[in-house]
């Protein structure tokens, strides 16, 4: 059950991307957030990209 939702989740944020809608890291952001929802999380806390600088890899 939990692997189709997620499935379904990223079907949508993908075709967000392919749109230009969202970045690749913001369809990651966004199908996470839809997933822990649809689980019941509190996904208040998660925090977008735009306006972020990228943090630097070790």
């Amino acid at each position: 059950m939990a692997l189709a939702v997620w499935r379904k989740i990223m079907e949508a944020q993908y075709a967000r991307v392919l749109n230009g809608e969202l970045t690749f890291t913001e369809q990651r952001l966004e199908r996470t957030r839809q997933f822990l929802s649809h689980l019941g999380q509190d996904t208040s806390g998660i925090v977008g990209t735009r306006g972020l600088r990228p943090v630097r890899q070790l």
